[in-house]
């Protein structure tokens, strides 16, 4: 039982340190942008899409997450101050919807494919 106060006592000292000195997970919803792709044909195409999203944004990237089904890629980044400007800079293929936080790409077809 005494055990257990101090590792509940060290987990919360642990959790508000991480606070106060910025090193929380990274994961604030209003700071993170969805950008969902279609029109992937390989590994190659989402390798080259994430590098090209994570250098959209400006500084560090503090949270990442990225899932896949079919043709479609689904990524979750922040922080992103303004997810209509961050769709502005997207090069790699069309903007179909931006909307709140949520932005939906059609990946570009490359030429002779």
């Amino acid at each position: 039982m005494k055990l257990a106060r101090i590792l509940s006592g060290a987990i919360v000292v642990v959790l508000l340190a991480a606070g106060v000195w910025g090193c929380g997970t990274g994961n604030d919803p209003t700071l993170t942008v969805t950008v969902i792709v279609t029109g992937i044909a390989s590994k190659e195409d989402g390798e080259r899409i994430e590098a090209s999203l994570k250098e959209l944004v400006p500084g560090p990237v503090r949270y990442f997450e990225s899932t896949s089904m079919g043709d479609t890629l689904t990524m979750r980044l922040s922080p992103v101050v303004n997810a209509q400007e961050f769709s502005r800079k997207i090069k790699f293929g069309k903007v179909t919807e931006a909307q709140g936080n949520t932005v939906k790409v059609e990946l570009a077809k490359l030429q002779g494919a």
